[in-house]
């Protein structure tokens, strides 16, 4: 089974996601400087598209030059749907590795880190 799909997913989840890990990553890194951190950590979450554009773009451009790589430097329609699974497997994987990352697994890692 090829996982290819499932890593592009993943990569460009992370990247979705950055808004929310940023945040606690600078809490944790920077604890002992003070409120410079939370303040900057606070600020990050508001450009929320931001990175989920990022992540949707890197999603976008690391399919076509997967594809365009497979097929010999070209990308025409018979090509995608030749490789429509590892376009379906990467799309699904990146929805749902990202709603995980931003709604289940941070918050309960930022909770029981500072409870």
């Amino acid at each position: 089974m090829d996982l290819k799909g499932f890593w592009i997913g993943l990569k460009a989840a992370i990247i979705a996601s950055s808004c929310c890990s940023f945040p606690l990553a600078l809490v944790l890194l920077f604890s002992t400087v003070g409120a410079g951190s939370m303040t900057a950590a606070l600020k990050i979450p508001k450009y929320k598209i931001f990175f989920e554009v990022s992540g949707t773009m890197f999603l976008l451009a690391t399919l076509y030059l997967t594809i365009k790589k497979k097929s010999g430097n070209k990308c025409e329609m018979i090509d995608i749907k030749r490789e429509r699974m590892l376009i379906a497997t990467s799309i699904i994987s990146y929805i749902l590795l990202t709603l995980l990352l931003i709604y289940l697994i941070l918050p309960a890692l930022s909770s029981w880190l500072f409870t």
